[in-house]
């Protein structure tokens, strides 16, 4: 592809505790994508969430997230 540049697409996805159509959604999609874009992707998974600290302090990183913000 002389000349032409690859159209780039960011996908993000969160994976739930309990695996859903969701997530079968978002990998069919990136297959879909992968051979004609450069994709790349973030997934995040709120597997961490369990007691009631991580309760909170999810409840808490709603809005703004400073360990995701720092990541990227």
């Amino acid at each position: 592809m002389d000349g032409v540049r690859a159209l780039k697409v960011f996908m993000v996805h969160n994976s739930y505790q309990v695996r859903g159509g969701e997530d079968s959604v978002f990998e069919n999609e990136c297959l879909m994508l992968q051979d004609a874009l450069e994709l790349d992707t973030y997934i995040a998974s709120n597997d961490s969430i369990g007691g009631i600290l991580s309760k909170f302090l999810a409840s808490v990183n709603v809005f703004f997230s400073a360990f995701t913000f720092f990541i990227f």
